[in-house]
Parts: structure tokens; sequence; C-alpha cells
């Protein structure tokens, strides 16, 4: 077994674990660029999808997954006041054109993974996410707040280009900024969501920007969620987060009352009602 701490790029990019392996952190700190994406930074989060999705079996993450139970990767920032900033402009100003296209295809193979993994995805606000940044927390299946400061920019037009790792699928699926017409002129007019707009479209899933202590309060929110998710079956679990995603929304009815009829007094659902049972039946004789 691994240890609890991989380097993909010393001091600037590494994933972090929890004692039993079942939350992943992937961990970014550049303070002087302002975590923004650069190409060894891009080629890194590529192979980390690859390794995830299952196309990359030399990754050293494969050594983790063959043993371990992944149920949640979280995405947090070590450079205060900022989440993520889009591609590094320093090497963007002389980046050959076809290693730009190369650095894009990388991007969008991560914010897909964060999308379709076969896990839950969590982006840890800590601060303004801006351009590339902002499709990358947008990407995720659940984001946190831990800073008043949290913002959405949508910034990337300022540099003369659109979005380009796949969030205008984002912002229609999720429903911002009404019809696509709007939205392109949001995208135009690079407009920002600051916490209470992003909470009003419901794109942030919890908050704990006022608390005494928020990256603890936000580690143990997620491990309370964490044992929620061990509480459900893996293959239900599986079927729930996975596959009915995927399901064509004339067959999602199909689809759910076969999930249901499947596991609908099983060996499960009876043992849990059993467990319950005694549970309810020893506080009244405790009472």
């Amino acid at each position: 077994m691994i240890s609890n701490h991989l380097d993909l790029i010393p001091e600037q990019l590494w994933l972090s674990f929890n004692n039993d392996k079942t939350v992943a952190t992937l961990n970014f700190h550049h303070e002087k660029s302002r975590n923004a994406v650069s190409a060894e930074v891009a080629g890194a989060l590529s192979e980390l999808s690859e390794a995830f999705l299952g196309n990359n079996n030399q990754h050293p993450i494969m050594d983790f997954l063959k043993e371990e139970k992944l149920l949640v990767l979280s995405l947090r920032s070590h450079c205060e006041g900022v989440f993520l900033s889009g591609g590094n402009l320093h090497e963007l100003a002389s980046m050959p054109h076809p290693k730009g296209e190369l650095f894009t295809k990388q991007m969008r193979r991560f914010t897909q993974m964060l999308r379709s993994a076969p896990f839950v995805t969590v982006a840890i606000l800590n601060g303004i996410a801006a351009g590339g940044g902002a499709e990358i927390a947008l990407a995720a299946d659940l984001r946190l707040s831990i800073s008043k400061a949290v913002q959405i920019h949508f910034a990337q037009t300022y540099w003369g280009v659109p979005a380009g790792w796949g969030m205008m699928s984002d912002l229609s699926l999720k429903n911002i900024f009404g019809g696509e017409r709007r939205r392109g002129i949001a995208m135009a007019a690079q407009e920002s969501l600051d916490l209470e707009a992003l909470c009003i479209h419901q794109l942030i899933d919890a908050r704990f920007e006022n608390t005494d202590s928020p990256e603890v309060a936000s580690q143990m929110w997620l491990d309370a969620f964490v044992e929620r998710l061990l509480r459900c079956p893996e293959q239900l679990r599986n079927a729930l987060i996975v596959e009915r995603p995927h399901v064509l929304a004339d067959k999602l009815a199909d689809f759910d009352k076969n999930l249901f009829d499947q596991y609908w007094l099983g060996p499960v659902h009876r043992g849990r009602i059993h467990e319950y049972r005694e549970m309810r039946s020893k506080q009244k004789k405790d009472s």
C-alpha cells in the first residue's frame, strides 16, 4: 500500500489521502502564479485523469486504486484567496500553437474526468476561481465554501477567447443564466458570481466561511458525507452516481423502477429494517 502522500509535481501539485483511503485530495499550491495552470500541471492532471478512468495502468496512483475504494476526490488550494486561475500567461505568451492545442486537450480531459469519474468530485473554494479555474470549479460534482471571498469569474473573453474546457455545457446543464444567448452575454461581459449569487444558483452545497475554523469544518463535513456514502450498498451507489446520468431521459422511469425492484426487500433492505427495529426496541427499553 502506498503512503498518504503522492507528489505529482513537488511542492506544487500532490495527492493526499485520509487514513482509510476513501478520500483523496488533489492539492494545488503555486503562490507566484496564483495557482495558474502551467503546461507541466496540465500534463500531470491529464495523466492522473487517465489513471482515474482506468486508461493509464503505469501511473503511481494505480497501486492505490487497486487496493482501495476511492469514494471522493476533493480539490483544495493552498494559495490564499485563490482557488485556481486559468492558463499560465507567462507560458501561453510564447507557447507554439500545437503545444497550445495539447494543453487544451489535456485540460478538457481533466474536467471531463471531474464530471464522469466513478467517485464524487468536490471543489473546496477558498477564494476566486477565474477563467480556467471557474471551469474546473463548475466541473466538480459539489462545491464547498470556506471563504467569504469565494467568487467564480468568467474571465476568458477578457483575454479574447471563449470558455474552452467544457464550461458552457456545465452552465447549460446547471441552467445558469437562462438561455444560451443569455449565457453568451454573460461570458462576453466577463460576469462574476459572488458567494451569494452562487448560493442562489444552488452552486454551493455547503458553507463554512462563518465558522471558527472553515478548513476543519469542511473536513468534518466531508468525513460525514463519506460515512453516508459507505452506508449505501456499493452496487446501488454505482448505479445512482455512475450509470444513471447516462440513461436517456425517456428511459429513466424504467431504469428507476428496475433499480428499485432489484433492491426492494432484498438482503440489505431486510437487514437494515431489522437493525432499525432492534435499535428502536433498545431505545424504548432504555427509556
